[in-house]
């Protein structure tokens, strides 16, 4: 019979290499995180020295941009007001006062051809003194050429349109020169930013206008781009509560303090108005950066972030080298991760499951609990995922029920919208509103332009409709739906559709010169004939009254 073989057991030599080897790689671990803590101060100390240098260099040259055009506007405010003519002869001799604006003018060109940059510059006075001596003059393309544009009518406009008017209210409300945070100037169709001042006689608080400059956002946006302490640092504009002016990765208008739990850190940087703040140090997108804060003349703040990653380069450089030294050492490891891997592979082993079914379509799958490793940050990482899966899901939803090129609802929304009209119990009217000239448009000046003129002819639409559903129909066509108190109002808001598209016939541009040929017809359940589809038929009655219109229009020509 043979003898049964008994287990084969550790010999004591082996374990006395495993304890060795155990001892041994600690050891190196020991050595290894020594050098790398110490390369690691040493490399943060120099990326801290950096980081401050080079933002406190590139706010000079940004603040250098500024001082200028504060320091020219200033002297070009006194030449304005001591060459001013009097308060009598500007009101009763129009011709001294366009002699003056010429001559400041001239005097203004001759500032600015100096000056990179600049997008506009102007001399507006108050309505009350003089609404044709001022003038305005914009470089858009940044060749140092300025052409005169059409001075802007400040009547024309509210006090809070701000890509309008901001530049003419905001300083005068302020009572002194002020630069203004940067905005779209509609006007001039740029990004810009302002420094404006508002004029006043000696010993008179009367405002008689104001004068100002405007930056092209592009320059500062190149200047901030261009800076660079290390490799994979990157510059930003923000104003003092955080919010982004300008971000390599960000949209404009985001709070950085939203995006991060060190909200107090960053804000006590964004506040301070030291020269360059301390360097500190916060969480955002899984990482650990850096930060120099630098304030500049027109109130924004200049950042300088790199991630730690960079900083500690050097550091992981020698911790790599540190290894190689001790790789004899580091080969026991092997011992301690086959005994940790069956611990290890637990929870990945179940988030495996879990991919299987969200990969079989179950999205609301259950997921493990999150540990604190790299199985941890995956399991996080899926959920992310997940939960942007179904977020797309629901948005697509949405899209394909909106008109990509205006924004309103599309006609498969107006479909869901009739079958819910055709169920109704109230009485409710719909407009047809059929765009006349897009065709031209599109012959003469091509698809962009008449993309333009939908786009703002949509615009004019839901500004009159403005508290009714309004639908983009076909090409040219619009849908409003009109209940209750608008319904009610249906003719005067009518009226006011046509009045207002009225005033852009002499618009310059094109595609502002809105037409649109209007129809409408009502449906009143308690009063009508009960149809089946009272919705198609309305919208069949409002579709012919809109060519009854269209036919009106085109001087009794058939439009079809």
């Amino acid at each position: 019979m043979n003898e049964r073989k008994a287990p084969k057991r550790l010999s004591l030599r082996v374990k006395l290499a495993l304890v060795v080897s155990v001892v041994m790689i600690l050891y190196a671990i020991c050595c290894v995180w020594l050098g790398t803590y110490i390369v690691s101060r040493e490399s943060e100390s120099q990326a801290r020295q950096s980081l401050t240098q080079t933002c406190s260099l590139s706010a000079t040259e940004l603040n250098s941009l500024f001082l200028q055009v504060e320091s020219n506007l200033n002297v070009l405010e006194n030449y304005v007001l001591t060459t001013l003519p009097s308060a009598s002869r500007v009101s009763t001799n129009w011709v001294s006062l366009k002699y003056h604006s010429t001559r400041v003018e001239e005097y203004f060109a001759s500032v600015v051809a100096e000056m990179p940059g600049v997008a506009a510059y102007y001399y507006l006075y108050e309505p009350t003194v003089s609404t044709q001596a001022s003038f305005f003059l914009t470089d858009l393309d940044g060749d140092g050429v300025f052409d005169r544009e059409q001075v802007t009518q400040i009547n024309d406009y509210e006090e809070g349109d701000r890509e309008h008017v901001a530049w003419y209210y905001e300083p005068i409300a302020a009572g002194h020169a002020i630069w203004l945070e940067p905005y779209y100037n509609a006007n001039i169709g740029a990004d810009i930013i302002s420094y404006v001042i508002p004029l006043y006689r000696e010993n008179n608080d009367h405002c008689i206008g104001v004068i100002g400059m405007d930056i092209r956002t592009d320059l500062i946006q190149e200047t901030v781009r261009s800076i660079h302490a290390y490799e994979t640092d990157y510059a930003f504009l923000t104003d003092v509560d955080g919010h982004v002016y300008y971000h390599p990765n960000l949209e404009t208008g985001i709070s950085i303090l939203d995006l991060t739990m060190d909200q107090d850190v960053i804000a006590s940087v964004l506040l301070s108005q030291e020269t360059v703040s301390d360097v500190v140090s916060y969480r955002y997108g899984g990482q650990t950066r850096y930060l120099a804060v630098c304030p500049l003349r027109n109130g924004m703040r200049l950042a300088l972030c790199i991630t730690e990653q960079e900083v500690l380069a050097p550091g992981a450089e020698a911790a790599r080298r540190f290894i190689l030294a001790a790789a004899l050492f580091v080969a026991g490891a092997l011992v301690i991760a086959l005994l940790l891997l069956r611990r290890t592979m637990k929870p990945l082993s179940d988030l495996t499951q879990t991919a299987r079914s969200i990969s079989g379509g179950d999205l609301n799958a259950t997921f493990p609990e999150v540990t604190g490793d790299e199985v941890g940050e995956l399991n996080r990482t899926m959920r992310g995922m997940v939960d942007a899966m179904k977020n797309r899901i629901y948005g697509l939803s949405d899209q394909a029920r909106r008109d990509a090129l205006t924004g309103v609802r599309n006609k498969r929304a107006f479909d869901e919208e009739a079958d819910s009209l055709n169920h109704t119990t109230e009485p409710f009217a719909l407009v047809m509103l059929d765009m006349n000239g897009l065709k031209e448009m599109n012959d003469q000046y091509g698809h962009e332009k008449g993309d333009e003129l939908i786009q703002n002819s949509c615009r004019l639409i839901c500004e009159v409709f403005s508290h009714c559903p309004v639908f983009r129909y076909g090409g040219d066509e619009f849908v409003a739906v009109l209940r209750g108190d608008s319904l009610r109002r249906a003719d005067d808001i009518i009226s006011d559709l046509n009045a207002r598209q009225a005033v852009t016939a002499d618009d310059p541009d094109p595609a502002k010169r809105i037409s649109i040929a209007v129809g409408m017809a009502e449906y009143d359940p308690s009063k009508s004939v009960i149809v089946s589809d009272p919705a198609g038929v309305i919208l069949k009655q409002a579709d012919n009254a809109m060519y009854e219109d269209k036919r009106k229009k085109k001087g009794g020509r058939d439009p079809r």
